[in-house]
This record gives C-alpha cells, sequence and structure tokens, in this order.
C-alpha cells in the first residue's frame, strides 16, 4: 500500500493527555522547544504532531479559535467605557480624541464634494426613477427571467412617474 493511501485509511485517534496539552501551549503561542520541554517530548516529535496530526491541528485551530472569541468579547465588553471616556474628552476639546471619534465613523478626511443634480428637469427624473425602482423592489424578488421585465416595468413607471410630477401630481 503507498504512503498516502496508508495515511488516507489511517483513523484519527484521539488526543493522548500529553498531546492535548501541547496542543493548549501551542495555540498559546508557546515555541515548540518550550512545549517539547514542557510534557517531556523531543521538538521534531511535537513539530509531527503540529504538521501532520489531524486530531492534533483541530485541538490548536479550537483552542485558537475560543481563545479569540474570548478576546472579542472582552473588547466589546470595554465599548461603553471607551465611548464614555472618549466622549468626556471630546467634551473637554481634546483634538486627539474629537480626530479619532471622525476615524472611528469613517468620516475623517473623507468629506465628500456635493453630489445632486442641478437641472430641475434631471432633478424629477431622478426621482421618477427612484420611486418606480422602489415600486418593482417592493412588490419581492424575481427569478432572473422576471428581472428583463421587472426593468421594463421599471421604465415604464419610471415614465408615468416623470409625467405626474411635470404635471404637478403628487
Amino acid at each position: 500500500m503507498a504512503a498516502a493511501t496508508k495515511q488516507q485509511a489511517r483513523r484519527v485517534e484521539p488526543l493522548t493527555e500529553q498531546q492535548a496539552q501541547a496542543a493548549a501551549l501551542v495555540a498559546e503561542g508557546i515555541a515548540l522547544d518550550d512545549v517539547a520541554a514542557t510534557i517531556g517530548e523531543h521538538t521534531a516529535t511535537v513539530s509531527e504532531w503540529r504538521e501532520d496530526n489531524p486530531a492534533f491541528i483541530a485541538e490548536v485551530n479550537r483552542r485558537r479559535r475560543e481563545a479569540w472569541a474570548t478576546a472579542q468579547d472582552r473588547l466589546r465588553a470595554l465599548v461603553p467605557q471607551a465611548l464614555d471616556a472618549l466622549a468626556e474628552a471630546v467634551e473637554a476639546g481634546d483634538l486627539k480624541a474629537s480626530f479619532e471619534v471622525l476615524k472611528a465613523v469613517g468620516i475623517y478626511g473623507k468629506v465628500p464634494a456635493p453630489e445632486g443634480a442641478t437641472d430641475p428637469e434631471l432633478v424629477q427624473v431622478q426621482q421618477a426613477e427612484a420611486w418606480a425602482t422602489a415600486e418593482v423592489a417592493r412588490q419581492g424578488p424575481r427569478d432572473l427571467l422576471q428581472t428583463f421585465h421587472d426593468e421594463d416595468k421599471r421604465t415604464e413607471l419610471a415614465q408615468r412617474r416623470l409625467a405626474e410630477l411635470r404635471s404637478g401630481a403628487d
């Protein structure tokens, strides 16, 4: 039997206590030499587990995800305090804190130029198109073939709405 076939046929064995302890240490970011010394194994053995043992790899991944989730939970718990401190700093006139608030909400350095049509007739066309698009969307999702019909319907509704707007009807 070829080596690859033997590996494919090999059952995944559960971790030993020693492997579980090593997986925990590896997940914490401890160097392989230190992990090996702690559990009384050779570094090459721990390295082999890390590279080739599916149960070991899965356990390291599970523990890393668990640690990451715990860290995220801790950070989320700090958000109210951070916001309170930031609000106090901004209210006290702290310019750096003010900039950090603008960065956090994504508007620092991103003040767009004013947009919008300056031609009243074009504004009416845009209003009619927006209304027609909302009307078609309100009717719910359609299959792919219906999408072509919806575009025709949207155009027809936009033309009708534009005529209403131009006649002064709301």
